[in-house]
């Protein structure tokens, strides 16, 4: 019985409530909620409206249709149109002292309707909701299996919203996550021309009066409403297209994953890559082809703040149901280059590097440059930059300061110990000689060092050599200028030394990184490229991965059905572990051990991710609880990206 159940025995097993909201996923598993976009290209274009009037027409077939939110504005048709709904209560929030309302999502599960009214996707909760986002308040709706009618402007679509930007030059913060837009089962367009919104807002159909003043000076102009038109007509019948290539395929019983075209983004840890990695995944949707995100690591080390937003970038590219490579090469170009003729990639996209104009005549060929000259079977788009990003300023500290204050320390205690052996000599050796002694001794320095010390020493040696040899220079006849300029020629040959050895070290580093990582990859995706049967290679992707990243594995892909047939592993003991694989298998997200969701299971579930659809999920189990590493966790994140892809090219399963 649930209520005998030992307080002291719920850190050892699932709780009661956990079990109670696995059955509740399982359930929704079988029968999710459907999801029907009413989408525009502004506010004002009459998507509330239309909605409501669906509802009405449903509500007469006798169907459950409920009201979860919806705002009127003191609009009088939507007043007229709403009054005739049942209403679910909204709940009361106080914020700052202040009282506001959200949608009641428990009282809408509880309720169980048929179809709820969402208006309004892309709003923001207010703190102390019970999601952060009503797309989150809807997509957990569904997951109960209630239908949803929602609202959505094409502003706040994720992927469209630089795009957006650069059209209207407002910034929109509220968005929505192409892949819940994805799982929209119908998205209908609700139309207006430019002028007929136009005329609407004037009639104060859209705004009050002081708004619609605002609105009309910074959005509602004719030349932007007509861009933001044809860009929603645009997405409209790309859905549509994609849509309707799925049903005939899976009537005719295949897939053909024959693309012609596959891309390529190269990305870092500038943030402009966020902007990349939407740009490419537009680009790969309309063409129905699969997309690669290449990292060329080049041996830089990264600040804390870089390797944040990097790690942000890795996974908003996961996200978006990409590969992401990591290829170790000190040139980015080559390391490009390479990833683009290993996986026949047609075209590559680029961000826009900046460049000094000052000295653009001495930095060589730009990346764009390299690559269109030597990739000339491959085109190669250049994506803008609005602004220089914050790494682009700091790129002078990052090269100077990557060492640990101790290592400058030590190099500051040799240099002075090189100095006083060398002012020592001075007694039986000519000044030149022994400044040439110090200046072998600064250039040692550097096999042990790395540049920022090493460039560190290349100063102190010249300032102490200014100090001791030059007086002594001009007690004789030889000129102090001369010695000067040779002062100065030894102390730049000493910096670039230092730079020298380093790079020919980290070169040496990265290439025998990337060797061994590549040759494990390798060695593991031939298994996707042989003859043999589904479970056999599932079977030598298990035996084979542990050798990379120690651990157990195991791929539960989706029978025919459409469910995980999670009865024939021995990973998965007890409730809880049952519980987590089905909540990461449903919702498409990393859960248990080492996540967010869930973290008190053994094992972590990565869902397998096609474009439109999850296809399994696989089970790791970590033998000592060490968390993964970035790169050990890549690997693992891209062998499941290539699964996926070679899951679409079967039969369906």
């Amino acid at each position: 019985m649930m209520n005998d159940v030992d307080p002291m025995s719920i850190n050892q097993g699932p709780s009661p409530q956990e079990i109670l909201e696995g059955i509740k996923l399982e359930e929704a598993q079988r029968n999710k909620g459907r999801l029907k976009i009413f989408l525009g290209m502004a506010a004002g274009v009459g998507k509330t409206y239309t909605m409501l009037e669906e509802a009405q027409a449903l509500r007469k077939e006798q169907i459950n249709v409920v009201v979860g939110y919806i705002e009127a504005h003191e609009r009088k048709e939507i007043e007229v149109l709403l009054k005739n709904l049942p209403h679910i209560p909204k709940k009361t929030l106080f914020y700052k002292d202040k009282e506001f309302t959200e949608m009641d999502v428990d009282a809408i599960i509880s309720l169980n309707p048929s179809i709820v009214l969402v208006d309004e996707l892309a709003h923001s909760n207010f703190p102390g909701s019970k999601n952060e986002k009503r797309w989150q308040d809807v997509q957990e709706i569904l997951d109960h299996g209630i239908n949803v009618h929602t609202t959505l402007n094409v502003q706040h679509i994720d992927s469209l919203n630089d795009i957006i930007f650069g059209i209207t030059e407002i910034a929109v913060r509220e968005t929505v996550p192409d892949i819940m837009i994805e799982k929209a089962h119908s998205i209908q367009l609700v139309d207006l021309t430019p002028d007929e919104l136009l005329q609407r807002m004037q009639e104060g159909k859209v705004y009050a009066e002081g708004q619609s003043n605002i609105a009309a000076l910074y959005f509602f102009q004719k030349n932007k409403l007509a861009a933001l038109r044809e860009i929603v007509l645009r997405y409209v019948a790309d859905k549509v297209d994609d849509d309707l290539m799925h049903i005939v395929t899976t009537k005719e019983g295949k897939v053909e994953w024959q693309t012609r075209e596959k891309f390529l983004v190269a990305i870092s840890e500038n943030p402009h890559s966020e902007k990349l990695i939407k740009a490419t995944r537009r680009l790969a949707t309309q063409a129905n082809a699969p997309w690669v995100a290449v990292y060329v690591n080049t041996g830089k080390t990264l600040c804390k703040e870089d390797d944040e937003q990097l790690e942000k970038i890795h996974t908003l590219t996961r996200d978006f149901g990409a590969e992401i490579v990591t290829i170790h090469d000190p040139d980015i170009a080559e390391g490009i280059k390479r990833v683009a003729y290993q996986r026949d990639i047609t075209q590559i996209i680029l961000g826009r590097t900046s460049r000094d104009l000052m000295f653009s005549l001495f930095q060589g060929p730009t990346l764009v440059d390299k690559l269109t000259a030597e990739c000339k079977n491959i085109d190669v788009h250049v994506i803008r930059k609005e602004k220089y990003a914050a790494s682009d300023r700091k790129k002078w500290s990052s090269f100077l300061w990557q060492s640990k204050f101790s290592d400058y320390l030590s190099i500051s205690f040799f240099v002075c110990l090189i100095a006083i052996l060398s002012w020592g000599a001075l007694s039986f050796l000519g000044y030149r000689v022994v400044e040439f002694m110090f200046f072998i001794g600064i250039s040692v320095l550097s096999f042990f060092f790395k540049r920022g010390p090493s460039i560190l020493a290349a100063i102190f040696f010249g300032l102490i050599c200014g100090f001791l040899f030059i007086p002594t220079a001009a007690e004789s006849s030889v000129s102090v200028t001369d010695e000067v300029v040779l002062l100065v020629m030894y102390v730049l040959t000493a910096m670039s030394f230092g730079i020298f050895v380093e790079r020919t070290w980290g070169q040496k580093e990265l290439f025998r990184k990337s060797d061994e990582k590549g040759s494990q990859l390798t060695e593991i995706l031939r298994c996707l490229q042989s003859n043999l049967a589904l479970p056999d290679i599932l079977t030598s992707l298990e035996e084979r991965l542990p050798k990379v990243v120690h651990g157990k594995y195991k791929f539960i892909i989706k029978n025919k059905n459409g469910f995980l047939d999670m009865d024939h592993t021995t990973m998965l003991v007890g409730e809880k572990e049952c519980i987590t694989a089905s909540w990461a298998f449903a919702n498409g997200l990393d859960a248990g051990w080492s996540t967010e969701t869930l973290p008190l299971s053994e094992n972590l579930y990565i869902p397998l991710k096609g474009p439109h659809e999850i296809m399994g999920i696989l089970i790791y189990s970590p033998p000592d609880k060490r968390m993964l590493t970035k790169e050990e966790r890549n690997l693992i994140y891209n062998l499941c990206q290539q699964l996926s892809n070679y899951l679409l090219s079967l039969a369906p399963i």
